[in-house]
């Protein structure tokens, strides 16, 4: 397996730099109580005197402080970073065929906006992962879509969640989009009034009762979409929903698979004290991962999720047939 590019890290590494952040917080804190202090007395000096040596002291004293906040706020990035490194490197292993970890990137808007899964103005994204599962390359970050940047407001919460681009090997021409009815409402239908009539979307159902019941589905061509959600796929996108019982987005849209769902990658509110769970996070770091693979595994390598469609239709066009052939007898 690829190892990730990234320096590998121990746990003695990070219980080292956990207690060397700790110092350097302590430092920090004694440093801003001892400017707060000072800073009143040169506040107190240039009122009393009105010397220009004590306007200077001011400025310094805010220089320090600000500094020592910058300083402090460095620390905790820095350890975090780490943190959520060895989590992810750790959860991940032997996972994939390659990986590779980038905390600090992760999706631009632009990429995420053009495949019209979601209504967003504003995007931050983070937890960057790249991989290949099975011959299966894929792309995954954590995003958040702040509510007050939804177009219109007509979403009132924020999304905070991950999005997976996979590389789809079933070639299609027509964008397909299936929504768990919970997370429709940040949902979008690719259907504006600007919107040219080959690139429109439009809502349909399958047919399945149980499929229905859990996704809104909406595709700019019907019959297309119908041989990508083939009987065994709604089937086990149903399990998987309610397996993981997450909202969730699947769109298939330029030969990709995008899977949006509220889970991150990486573990939030990690801080120095009190220490971190590390056996509890990679643990759920580790069920992120087996979304994943369970996505390709289930929806993406098998054969058999393209081959029950052209069957069923093989059937119905046998049947067919045989009642013509009854007919005529």
């Amino acid at each position: 397996m690829e190892k990730n590019q990234s320096e590998g890290i121990s746990r003695e590494d990070l219980k080292a730099l956990r207690e060397k952040s700790l110092v350097r917080r302590f430092v920090c804190r004694v440093l801003l109580l001892l400017n707060t202090i000072l800073m009143g007395l040169v506040i107190y000096g240039l009122v009393e005197t009105g010397e220009e040596s004590y306007l200077y002291l001011f400025f310094l004293t805010i220089s320090v402080m600000i500094g020592t906040v910058i300083w402090m706020a460095y620390t905790r990035e820095k350890y975090t970073e780490k943190v959520k490194t060895y989590i992810v490197e750790t959860a991940a292993e032997g996972m994939f065929d390659s990986f590779r970890y980038q905390p600090g990137s992760g999706f631009f808007w632009d990429d995420l906006h053009e495949a019209r899964m979601m209504l967003m103005k504003e995007l931050r994204s983070d937890d960057l992962m790249t991989g290949e599962y099975n011959d299966i390359s894929f792309r995954r970050a954590d995003v958040f879509v702040p509510s007050s940047t939804l177009v219109m407001e007509l979403v009132q919460d924020d999304f905070n969640g991950s999005w997976t681009v996979f590389k789809f090997p079933k070639e299609f021409s027509h964008d397909l989009q299936v929504t768990s009815w919970d997370l429709s409402p940040h949902s979008r239908v690719n259907r504006g009034f600007f919107t040219p009539h080959y690139r429109e979307r439009h809502l349909f159902k399958t047919g399945d009762e149980a499929f229905d019941e859990v996704f809104i589905c909406s595709a700019q061509d019907e019959a297309e979409a119908m041989t990508l959600l083939t009987p065994t796929v709604r089937k086990r996108m149903v399990r998987i929903y309610w397996d993981s019982r997450l909202p969730m987005i699947f769109g298939w849209k330029d030969n990709e698979l995008h899977f949006i769902t509220k889970n991150a990658i990486a573990p939030s509110g990690i801080k120095l004290s009190p220490e971190p769970d590390l056996d509890s996070m990679v643990k759920e770091t580790k069920k992120s991962f087996f979304s994943i693979r369970r996505v390709i595994e289930e929806l993406i390598m098998s054969r058999s999720i393209f081959s029950d469609y052209v069957t069923e239709l093989l059937t119905a066009e046998q049947n067919d047939t045989d009642s013509e052939g009854a007919g005529a007898h």
